[in-house]
């Protein structure tokens, strides 16, 4: 589809998909806060293997890390 759809538009889908599994994470698991995660779109700027960067199944994906962080604090009882 490249060169028949315009780049923006791909990007600003990418960020859709990326914010859309944000917000299923956040709604999904309670103890999650939206400020918790940062999302880009990606679009066609980094294909999934590149050396077949018109492989559009494996392109569309939503890649995400897990960064260690404070530990919450666990209550004594």
């Amino acid at each position: 589809m490249k060169g028949q759809i315009p780049k923006s538009l791909v990007q600003e889908l990418s960020l859709n998909r990326a914010n859309s599994v944000k917000e299923a994470l956040v709604r999904k698991f309670t103890s999650l806060q939206p400020n918790q995660f940062s999302t880009a779109g990606i679009g066609w700027d980094k294909p999934a293997d590149p050396s077949d960067p018109d492989n559009h199944a494996k392109n569309r994906r939503v890649e995400f890390v897990v960064l260690d962080g404070p530990k919450p604090e666990v209550a004594q009882h």
